[in-house]
């Protein structure tokens, strides 16, 4: 809930506030720590999840699991900034804070270590960190951003949460009996090994909306990648929104494959959520000024692209890992995230060559590779439920 509402919080503030350029500008930046965060993520999110609910008394072991993976972020980490530094050298001019910040946030966010708290079925805790970091972000965007050129500031707001959290995360780490162990350079070969498979698969899913807002920022206007980026973000709110449903099923999943239960929360959350996209779909105008205002009135039609975008979203999110645990087959949830990835970047490819990067195009090529993320789902759970039973 807090992940969900921060955004509305601060969102029409920072927007009226920053600008559209400023907005861009930020939003853009932030599109590249997500990307960032996935490298380093590696897929452990995934795998160590799937890893630990299986092992959820082995106290040492998954101390041994928590200090692998840390070692290989590190590793990562070094990659990234590479790459981050080049993309800033290329692309885009920012301010020395602005570079400090996004710096600061990938470094930070890469310890949060989320899958821990997933894997032993302990998520309240990472509720306090989030809570706690949310509500210091959203107290200091209002004290602190208060002019055009802010942007750079509001930035740093973002990363200073993301320490605060951070450090909240790995002291109940630390609080709940694990420590650091060293793991044996067999453990770290597999968790690198068992985590690759998973890699491509979230650069595909997390860094799509993300790698639209890169392309965007690089072919039009700070203002006009700020106009996609208010629906942008209102659909990763949503996102947001359904991803603790899956998380918190992925492990249930894997210990009992109970399809049933998986149903019965799909058509539930999809009749709940029926009546708030319509509302949002019709009067999406209403909707963008108000939150946003008249400057970003333009973004209505986007909004409305993401919210036909955000069904297949839900039920591509909860038809993926958790589904796919159920009958031991994650493998295949990766490779129909990878076949949308392949399919959104051919088509980003393809607006490019024929000079058509353009606002609304680049929100269709969301839509599109979702919907073959969602169709490839949907078969193959059905195909390999059958030869299962």
């Amino acid at each position: 809930l807090f992940t969900y509402v921060a955004p509305f919080i601060v969102l029409p503030y920072l927007s009226r506030t920053l600008g559209a350029d400023g907005f861009g500008l930020m939003v853009a930046a932030l599109s590249l720590t997500v990307i960032a965060n996935v490298c380093t993520d590696f897929g452990f999110n995934l795998s160590a999840t799937y890893l630990i609910s299986r092992k959820q008394n082995q106290t040492r072991y998954i101390s041994k699991v928590i200090t692998a993976i840390y070692t290989l972020k590190l590793l990562l980490l070094v990659l990234v900034f590479a790459g981050i530094a080049l993309y800033l050298a290329l692309a885009v001019s920012y301010t020395p804070l602005a570079i400090a910040a996004i710096y600061m946030t990938v470094f930070f966010q890469a310890f949060m270590s989320p899958w821990l708290f997933q894997g032993i079925e302990k998520m309240k805790l990472i509720t306090y960190s989030t809570i706690a970091s949310r509500m210091v972000y959203v107290v200091i965007i209002f004290l602190l951003i208060k002019h055009k050129d802010d942007y750079d500031l509001a930035l740093m707001c973002n990363a200073i949460a993301t320490m605060l959290a951070c450090f909240l995360a790995n002291w109940l780490i630390r609080r709940e009996g694990f420590t650091l162990a060293k793991p044996s350079k067999r453990l770290i070969k597999l968790m690198f090994a068992h985590s690759s498979q998973f890699f491509a698969s979230r650069v595909a899913l997390q860094a799509s909306s993300s790698i639209s807002v890169l392309v965007l920022n690089t072919f039009v206007t700070p203002a006009q990648v700020g106009i996609y980026g208010a629906s942008d973000k209102l659909f990763n709110a949503f996102k947001s929104l359904i991803n603790p449903f899956s998380q918190a099923l992925y492990p249930y999943m894997a210990n009992t494959g109970n399809t049933k239960l998986l149903f019965k929360v799909t058509v539930l959350l999809g009749l709940a959520m029926l009546v708030p996209a319509s509302i949002g779909f019709y009067f999406a105008e209403e909707v963008i000024t108000l939150i946003y205002g008249i400057d970003f009135i333009e973004s209505a039609s986007i909004l409305r692209i993401f919210i036909v975008t955000g069904f297949f979203a839900f039920f591509s999110i909860l038809y993926g890992y958790p589904a796919f645990a159920s009958i031991k087959r994650v493998d295949l949830a990766n490779k129909s995230v990878i076949w949308g990835g392949v399919v959104q970047a051919l088509l980003l490819l393809g607006l490019i060559l024929l000079g058509m990067v353009k606002i609304m195009n680049v929100a269709y090529a969301v839509l599109g590779s979702l919907i073959i993320i969602l169709g490839l789902r949907i078969f193959w759970f059905i195909k390999h439920s059958k030869l299962n039973k």
